[in-house]
């Protein structure tokens, strides 16, 4: 059973470079981005404290 869209966790991409830069992209119909300094950064505006958190999926 699908959330109401209310509910339903918003989706983004994040890529984080090797010099600790992070581009995030958001995963909606109308797909804007932004470049970040540091992950924390894009915690700090995003995780609307602590209600959200980023969880990298990659292996790495």
């Amino acid at each position: 059973m699908a959330l109401p869209a209310e509910k339903a966790p918003r989706r983004f991409k994040l890529i984080c470079r090797t010099d600790v830069t992070c581009a995030l992209r958001w995963r909606t119909a109308v797909a804007p981005h932004a470049q970040y300094d540091q992950v924390e950064h894009v915690e700090h505006i995003h995780a609307h404290n602590g209600a959200t958190q980023v969880e990298f999926v990659d292996p790495e």
